[in-house]
C-alpha cells in the first residue's frame, strides 16, 4: 500500500509555487495600464467629438437650406402679389378713366 499522505498530494495536484513580484514591477505593469486605458479614453472621446462636430454641422446646413428655401418662397410671394396689385391698379386706373369719359 503507498503512503496516504502522497495518495492525497496526487489528488490535490502538485502546489503551485507563489511568485512574489517586486513592487516597483508592480507598480509600473500599473502605470502602464492606467496609461493604456486613459490611451483608449481619449479616442474614444475625439471619436464621439468628430461625430458630434460632423453631425453639428449637418445639421447647420440643413438649416441654412431651410432659410434659403423660405426666403425665396417669400421672395416669389411677393412677386406674385406686386403683379397682381399692379394689375388691380391698372383695371381701376383704366374703371375710373372710363367713368370720367362717360358722365354725359
Amino acid at each position: 500500500m503507498s503512503d496516504p499522505r502522497k495518495a492525497v498530494s496526487r489528488i490535490r495536484g502538485k502546489r503551485k509555487l507563489v511568485i512574489v513580484k517586486d513592487p516597483v514591477d508592480i507598480r509600473i505593469e500599473e502605470a502602464m495600464a492606467q496609461v493604456a486605458a486613459d490611451d483608449l479614453y481619449q479616442t474614444q472621446v475625439s471619436t464621439i467629438r468628430d461625430r458630434s462636430l460632423e453631425k453639428a454641422k449637418k445639421v447647420r446646413l440643413m438649416i441654412a437650406e431651410q432659410k434659403q428655401r423660405e426666403y425665396d418662397r417669400s421672395r416669389e410671394i411677393e412677386k406674385k402679389r406686386l403683379k397682381n396689385l399692379t394689375k388691380a391698379r391698372r383695371a381701376l386706373r383704366k374703371k375710373r378713366s372710363n367713368e370720367q369719359e362717360k358722365p354725359e
